[in-house]
């Protein structure tokens, strides 16, 4: 069994996932984990970011024992993880058998989902539409339930409590936006009901599918 923490870090946005990994890491730490993230630039050459690559995905996949079990953190659309390089889709299926993946990105389980169950990878967890992702601590939604996602997942709970456990996540912060409001200040309080339904609208698009008893 092999764990894969897939990082791009292409942009703010994935930086800040990236960060959620970190976290989760330092919180439930897995011996065979190994965090794939951009390669730094070779000694002597132009500080240019290097993307990470499909190759690099594929071969990190292959190379582990199986199953491998995939926590990804970065773009996505409908139809694959990565955005724009694609780095796993359906094509990835085959070398997934047996697989628990939690993607943390955009839409990464709506088609996508159920087609990879359908064709063999043990369990897929995320979203089934776009997400907002906040870029510092005080943008909403707060960064806690993706921790709470990949903390639950890294500690080996099955895909049913991964999912129950950041869905309540979700809800505890819209209650929290909500509690912490004033009634008193009209503008203040709108945003809070806004907030919290954002909140309430990750937790709702937030699914496992397949075994869901599986772990890593």
């Amino acid at each position: 069994m092999a764990v894969l923490l897939i990082r791009p870090e292409s942009d703010a946005t994935e930086q800040v996932l990236s960060m959620v990994a970190s976290h989760a890491l330092s919180q439930a730490p897995v011996p065979s984990a190994q965090s794939l993230t951009p390669p730094l630039p070779a000694p002597g050459s132009p500080n240019v970011p290097q993307p990470l690559t499909r190759a690099t995905v594929d071969q990190a996949i292959t190379a582990g024992p199986q199953p491998v079990h995939i926590l990804y953190f970065g773009h996505a659309r409908r139809t694959q993880l990565g955005d724009p390089t694609v780095l796993i889709d359906s094509a990835t299926f085959p070398r997934l058998k047996d697989s628990l993946v939690l993607a943390l990105a955009c839409s990464s389980s709506d088609q996508l989902g159920p087609d990879a169950v359908a064709n063999g990878v043990g369990a897929w967890i995320g979203f089934t539409r776009p997400i907002p992702v906040p870029l510092t601590q005080q943008m909403v939604p707060d960064l806690e339930p993706f921790r709470v996602a990949a903390a639950v997942t890294l500690k080996g709970d099955p895909a049913a409590d991964i999912e129950k456990q950041t869905r309540d996540a979700f809800e505890q912060r819209a209650d929290t936006i909500i509690n912490s409001a004033s009634q008193a200040h009209h503008a203040q309080w709108v945003q809070a009901v806004v907030d919290s339904l954002v909140e309430r609208g990750l937790a709702s698009t937030f699914h496992a599918q397949g075994d869901l008893t599986a772990t890593i």
